[in-house]
């Protein structure tokens, strides 16, 4: 069985893992068919990204975390960085919720994104609440 090495990995290989290439002395190729795909691959990648730049932006935009979609990088780097200072010591989150004074699970409410630190602390009722409100507001109705 005839065997041959490929130019990229350097693993010696047999003739049947080189792709077919008439004209040269062996009739195959110098890069076997795993490391000739990965290069596709790359290739076909590159490529698509430069002909859908605008869809690729967008969708490097909306980046899926888990089970959620995140639409707005401000609100999620706001929340990035209330959960950072508040495990960090920075930021000390109360035991009781602002409005209804519970004990439950507390959120951090931000009114404004542009101001991470700036937070309202809520049960989760209250915080559901005040999301229904604003949204509301927003609405008109």
């Amino acid at each position: 069985m005839k065997m041959k090495r490929c130019t990229k990995c350097g693993e010696e290989k047999i003739l049947d893992a080189f792709e077919v290439h008439k004209g040269r002395t062996d009739d195959r190729g110098s890069r076997c068919k795993v490391c000739r795909n990965k290069s596709y691959k790359r290739e076909y990648a590159w490529k698509y990204v430069e002909v859908n730049r605008e869809k690729e932006r967008e969708r490097s935009r909306i980046k899926v975390q888990g089970k959620k979609t995140v639409r707005d990088p401000f609100r999620q780097a706001a929340r990035s960085a209330l959960r950072n200072a508040v495990a960090a010591g920075v930021i000390v989150k109360p035991s009781t919720c602002s409005q209804c004074q519970d004990t439950g699970n507390i959120h951090g409410h931000h009114h404004d994104y542009s101001k991470p630190f700036d937070v309202e602390w809520l049960c989760s009722i209250c915080h559901g609440k005040a999301h229904r409100k604003q949204a509301l507001r927003e609405t008109g109705a």
